[in-house]
């Protein structure tokens, strides 16, 4: 995809949800990124996500998890200052993406593996 600008080895994620599938990514300015798969015509798109402009550490790893009967998406990655942040969307058919209601999660080492459970 053009407009994508993926980072070289980009550590990815890929989350199986309504609004998806989506393949979430870092892009070569370390933004989170993402793209999403469109079945109607089966094509791809960038990911609403892409237009937050989220900063991350330059060796964040990533996780994604689909809930609420795979309704919602959310992204969990490292940014500059080391904390572990999470920033999700509650409802594929919702328009806007927002940070956990939790703030930082952690500061962790530099390049921690990130994993999620349910």
């Amino acid at each position: 995809m053009k407009d994508a600008n993926p980072l070289p080895n980009s550590p990815i994620t890929i989350a199986d949800w309504f609004g998806g599938p989506s393949i979430y990514f870092f892009t070569a300015d370390h933004l989170l990124s993402g793209i999403d798969h469109i079945p109607q015509n089966d094509t791809w798109k960038l990911s609403s996500i892409a237009s937050y402009q989220i900063r991350v550490h330059e060796r964040s790893r990533i996780a994604s998890m689909a809930w609420l009967n795979s309704s919602a998406s959310w992204i969990y990655y490292q940014e500059p200052n080391e904390q572990i942040r999470e920033f999700g969307i509650d409802d594929y058919r919702d328009i806007s993406w927002r940070e956990g209601s939790a703030g930082a999660l952690y500061k962790a080492k530099v390049g921690s593996a990130i994993g999620v459970s349910t």
